[in-house]
């Protein structure tokens, strides 16, 4: 069955064939030890048209509340799952800046706390 989605994409219910393919991906998730709502989340955006989907969208399409979604697709973001794909321009481009920056602060931050100790005003070394 075909609904709209919450951006007014269409979005495919599951059904048949189509929950087999999502349990087999979530089954096979679940021997690699992945829980099985990020594994049907998984399963689902590997079938789904458009791929990227709402949090509402997945909810409705795997019948799971808001909530499961969310505790599902968090592990899920730091391997690049596009989860923004219906959101605001102005928003995604927002959100990328913000991943840049901790991936910029991730690499400088280690070198900027060994001079904060080294400095020559530094306590005992602890910076204080």
């Amino acid at each position: 069955m075909i609904t709209r989605g919450e951006s007014g994409s269409p979005v495919l219910l599951l059904s048949g064939a189509g929950n087999d393919n999502v349990d087999a991906v979530a089954d096979f998730f679940a021997q690699e030890g992945v829980p099985l709502i990020p594994g049907r989340v998984i399963g689902w955006l590997l079938i789904s048209d458009p791929p990227e989907q709402s949090a509402a969208d997945l909810s409705r399409v795997l019948d799971v509340s808001r909530s499961s979604i969310s505790s599902a697709t968090r592990p899920l973001m730091p391997s690049g799952l596009d989860l923004l794909g219906d959101a605001a321009p102005a928003r995604r481009t927002r959100l990328e800046n913000v991943a840049e920056l901790y991936r910029f602060l991730e690499t400088e931050l280690p070198a900027m706390w060994e001079r904060w100790e080294r400095r020559p005003n530094a306590a005992g070394g602890s910076g204080r």
